[in-house]
């Protein structure tokens, strides 16, 4: 997962068992691989910071 503008490019490497669990939610989201983990990660800093 990369990420431009003002953000550093950030590079995650996942387990395989982990993203075959993922792979199963993102089809049913129809959302891309990327775009998942981003709002993973954004729900994960929503938690964090509130």
């Amino acid at each position: 997962m990369k990420r431009s503008r003002n953000y550093k490019t950030v590079t995650i490497t996942l387990p395989p068992e982990l993203i075959r669990l993922m792979e199963k939610d993102i089809k049913k989201l129809g959302m891309s691989r990327s775009e998942y983990v981003r709002s993973l990660l954004r729900k994960r800093l929503k938690i964090n910071y509130e």
